[in-house]
């Protein structure tokens, strides 16, 4: 599992603000191009279907081309969402700044990426069940050994409610991300070999629990068993996995979008080095 997070509109290696290239006192390196390079390298080691490729949230936000692109409508492709399908993730989950812009802007992202944006936690409030995705299966290979299916959660912290408070307020709320684990990780067990919580949150805060969720526990009226057939293929094992759902700021649809453009390509060919 590779593994991005924070990368706040960063398609390159470069401040924007400094017009330079990026430096901190760390001295690390950051953007998306860097990131392919990164994947590509391990990709090619260790075989395209035996590597997965996740983001931890907060994409949508941090550098005037976010910002320039959340000017334009919706329909138009994100260039941020572009970067992000050159490399070919699997999944992300929302990081709080993924709601700055209104909940349009968040749409047409969820709409032009080949996977899926996660969000367990995060409720439509007019039908009470998740407002994104809870979670998505993915099929990997495994040298020598049989396959195994990955299922991967994802969580965002509740701090959004307040934080963006004028652009989700009557429409979304944000659950407790433990009591959310606790109801959706035994639903994910029971079809995964191996689950995986992506949970855009800080490591302060409350105490982890000490409960184990029953396995027996019944699934929550929202599974995303629910949704329609439309699917992506997720490898070239063809693993079918929910969509994302699609919505206005308004009017939130209850619908699945359509396959992606990319269904049924294997890993290899939709990563390419930038």
């Amino acid at each position: 599992m590779l593994a991005t997070t924070d990368v706040h509109g960063r398609a390159q290696d470069w401040d924007y603000f400094r017009d330079a290239p990026y430096t901190d006192s760390a001295g690390d390196a950051t953007g998306l191009a860097r990131v392919s390079s990164v994947v590509d390298s391990v990709r090619a080691e260790k075989g395209a279907d035996s590597v997965f490729v996740v983001d931890n949230g907060d994409f949508l936000q941090g550098t005037p081309l976010t910002y320039l692109a959340a000017q334009k409508p919706p329909e138009a492709e994100h260039p941020i969402a572009a970067a992000y399908d050159v490399i070919g993730y699997d999944a992300q989950v929302v990081g709080n700044h993924e709601f700055n812009y209104g909940l349009d802007t968040l749409a047409g992202y969820v709409d032009d990426v080949d996977h899926p944006v996660l969000g367990a936690n995060v409720i439509d409030v007019e039908t009470g069940e998740p407002y994104l995705p809870p979670y998505t299966l993915e099929r990997m290979e495994v040298r020598g050994a049989k396959p195994v299916t990955v299922g991967i959660i994802g969580l965002t912290t509740p701090g959004s409610a307040i934080w963006d408070r004028n652009n989700v307020e009557g429409q979304l709320e944000f659950r407790d991300m433990v009591e959310t684990a606790e109801e959706w990780v035994p639903v994910v067990a029971e079809q995964a070999d191996v689950v995986v919580v992506l949970a855009h949150a800080g490591s302060a805060g409350r105490r982890p629990t000490t409960t184990r969720p029953s396995a027996r526990r019944t699934p929550p009226t929202s599974s995303p068993a629910r949704c329609p057939a439309s699917t992506r293929w997720s490898s070239a094992t063809r693993t079918a996995t929910p969509r994302p759902r699609s919505w206005s700021t308004r009017s939130p649809a209850r619908r699945c979008c359509s396959p992606s453009p990319t269904a049924g390509a294997p890993r290899s060919a939709r990563s390419t080095s930038s």
